[in-house]
């Protein structure tokens, strides 16, 4: 980051600067600042004797800036919204994402009873770029917008030193306000959605499918699934045909806890089962298969689906990445007459009126016949495979996934985001980006689902669980931030299928 020449900082924001350079992305630096602004607002607006730091908005309307402040601060009246912008560099594409930055929280703004916006970014501006700015503001309208640098972050700091001793404690944390309230993460949520919405209809998406897309669709959990090996692999063992299928899962799943990885417990039926790779996937096709209804894919699948029809703007989702094995997708697709390709090899390309359906851990239609190639198909289900594909950064299933992540806002639905290399393309896609940019729809973790874990939890205060998991969806959505993602929260996943739905409204 570069200076102007005759700036002269305090320690406190030397010291912010050299942290922000040490973090090891964009994303990372972007987070730290905007957790150091709060955080010295905060304080001042405690010395002022004014309300502190708000990231919950109550007026009805969704919220997308990063906070407000009730009362305002200094000389500005409140209530006073908040945007943080951390931008790396002082050159001329920084400029103008600030200059757009000011545009946008001006449009926003204008949708919610305000008193004016509070822009902050990471920079010290020269007299030609100040002026540029002044000219930006010249243009807005019946709205203050106060823009703040690096020097003004740094009178404030002095002022807060000129008032005594420095207070020990740092203040409060982002975990600390956005504890503050109850409901805080819904209206968060109601501002990942707006933007989302907003997203989608300019520009388009890409969605990455996991499991969870296809509940509903009798298609067999993780459990079953390696239930039905089991009984494969081990059928003589336990006595032949007429097996009890309830004591089959009863064991696979104390095989599934000691076990510390799922690719290796498969790895070790593939063994048990003595089979070759292909006999082996056909196993694996027919337990998928065996009890998968045929009245539909589920309601989040099938919202999945009528987002892929084209509008009169064409195409809204560009592409869909799936980690599943199965052809429901494809299925729905071709009902309802949407033009797609399913993808499961390098060297197929769709054409400009088909939409991709990457498969890339593998694909296992029902019907064989209806796909060349299938058996050069590998699919992505034990140790081996998952070892041959992710150390090769160049595979075209990489190579997919890390492209799609960089062009692309993403909205990954059914996914526990656990999977380290999503996990490592995740971060390595969004490396240079300030602010996160895909959003991941999740169910928040209930009293009643850790009981489920933990029964001695019933015992515990219901306040003292509930504070605890209030902090730990926080400290959830922190992490997914620093890797690209913003989590968007539901109470249960029925709620998913209408939000999807409303994208497109």
């Amino acid at each position: 980051m570069t200076f102007m020449a005759d700036a002269v900082l305090t320690p406190a924001i030397v010291f912010l600067v050299d942290a922000l350079r040490s973090r090891k992305s964009t994303l990372a630096a972007a987070r730290h600042f905007e957790e150091e602004v709060m955080r010295l607002l905060d304080q001042q607006a405690q010395v002022e004797g004014r309300a502190p730091v708000q990231t919950q908005w109550t007026g009805g309307t969704a919220f997308r800036f990063d906070g407000y402040l009730p009362e305002g601060i200094g000389d500005f009246e409140g209530p006073l919204l908040l945007e943080v912008k951390y931008l790396p560099a002082p050159t001329d594409a920084a400029l103008k994402d600030l200059a757009a930055t000011i545009q946008r929280s001006a449009f926003e703004a204008n949708r919610i009873e305000a008193r004016g916006v509070l822009i902050i970014h990471s920079l010290i501006l020269d007299g030609a770029a100040r002026e540029y700015i002044q000219r930006v503001l010249a243009n807005l309208q019946d709205l203050q917008v106060f823009v703040w640098d690096l020097l003004s972050l740094d009178d404030l700091v002095a002022k807060q030193a000129a008032k005594g001793p420095p207070n020990e404690e740092r203040g409060p944390s982002r975990l600390d306000l956005e504890m503050r309230g109850s409901d805080e993460w819904r209206a968060k949520r109601d501002g990942h959605l707006a933007s989302l919405k907003q997203e989608f209809n300019d520009n388009g998406v890409a969605i990455f499918l996991g499991a969870g897309v296809s509940q509903g669709s009798n298609l067999p959990s993780w459990i079953d699934l390696v239930g039905g090996l089991f009984t494969v692999a081990f059928e003589e063992s336990l006595g032949g045909e007429g097996t009890d299928e309830s004591d089959v899962k009863t064991l696979s799943r104390a095989l599934a806890k000691l076990s510390q990885s799922p690719l290796q417990l498969t790895r070790y039926l593939r063994q048990a089962m003595r089979a070759e790779p292909r006999q082996f996937v056909d196993e694996v096709a027919k337990i998928l298969y065996k009890n998968v209804s045929t009245a539909g894919a589920g309601p989040l699948l099938d919202e999945v689906v009528d987002l892929c029809r084209p509008t009169r703007a064409g195409a809204r989702v560009h592409a869909v990445i799936t980690y599943n094995f199965d052809d429901l997708l494809e299925l729905g697709l071709s009902d309802r007459k949407v033009e797609h390709l399913s993808i499961f090899h390098g060297d197929t390309y769709p054409s400009a009126l088909e939409l991709p359906v990457y498969h890339v851990h593998g694909f296992l239609p029902r019907d064989f016949s209806k796909y060349d190639r299938l058996q050069h198909n590998l699919l992505i289900f034990s140790e081996e495979n998952y070892h041959r594909v992710y150390t090769d950064p160049y595979h075209w299933s990489n190579i997919v996934q890390l492209s799609t992540l960089r062009e692309r806002t993403c909205v990954l639905l059914g996914l526990s985001l656990t999977d380290p290399n999503l996990r490592r393309l995740l971060e390595a896609g969004t490396r240079d980006s300030t602010a996160p940019r895909h959003y991941a729809y999740m169910k928040r973790v209930s009293r009643e689902d850790v009981i489920k874990v933990e029964p001695d939890l019933s015992a515990l205060d219901v306040a003292v669980v509930e504070r605890f998991l209030r902090a730990h969806h926080v400290t959830q959505a922190a992490v997914m931030e620093e890797i690209g993602v913003n989590i968007v929260w539901f109470d249960n996943y029925e709620a998913m299928p209408a939000a999807l739905r409303d994208l497109s409204r």
